[in-house]
């Protein structure tokens, strides 16, 4: 009898942790293909296209020696090598997966999914870069004409405090505010 409750149980643990890993291997696949509707492969490539055209321009110095120039030129080969292995998209997606399941349910991803499908997710996805670069524009140009004022104002102040400075005991009649 005891055989049997042990063999029971190891047959319920085994069918629990094959219905867990399919779960969770369905999920995972919800996030592979919410990762191919977004092209996040080609922001990827273009990560990794960018970082190694900033490597090739570097500057290096014209007077290198030859023996110099096969140093740096190994240099940039081992770069591209580290780049490739360490930002390539085989090795990010399995990590940006991991981010987008411990942040979703597999429903919240087909969700997802489906938004990204449609023709409004697709708009979304293709304007993104440029709206985030609008947006980083808003505060960027206040903040302009924010330090702009700020220095007005610090020069101002200055100004009568020097004239304070000169004629003591002479209190102006100025309003700061």
């Amino acid at each position: 009898m005891k055989l049997i409750s042990l063999a029971f149980a190891s047959l319920l643990l085994f069918s629990i942790n094959t219905t867990t890993v399919i779960a969770r291997d369905n999920h995972t696949q919800a996030a592979f293909k919410l990762l191919e509707v977004t092209n996040s492969q080609s922001l990827t490539d273009g990560m990794v296209t960018e970082m190694k055209q900033l490597l090739s321009d570097m500057p290096v110095g014209e007077d290198l020696t030859e023996q110099q120039q096969k140093l740096f030129d190994n240099f940039r080969v081992k770069m591209y090598v580290l780049i490739d292995s360490m930002l390539s998209w085989e090795t990010l997606k399995p990590e940006y997966a991991r981010i987008y399941t411990d942040n979703y349910t597999e429903s919240e991803l087909k969700q997802l999914i489906s938004f990204y499908d449609s023709p409004i997710g697709q708009k979304v996805i293709s304007s993104t870069a440029s709206i985030n670069t609008a947006l980083a524009n808003v505060p960027q140009n206040n903040l302009n004409i924010l330090m702009s004022e700020m220095q007005s104002a610090a020069q101002a102040v200055m100004q009568e405090i020097n004239q304070l400075k000169q004629s003591p005991g002479k209190e102006t009649t100025t309003d700061s505010n």
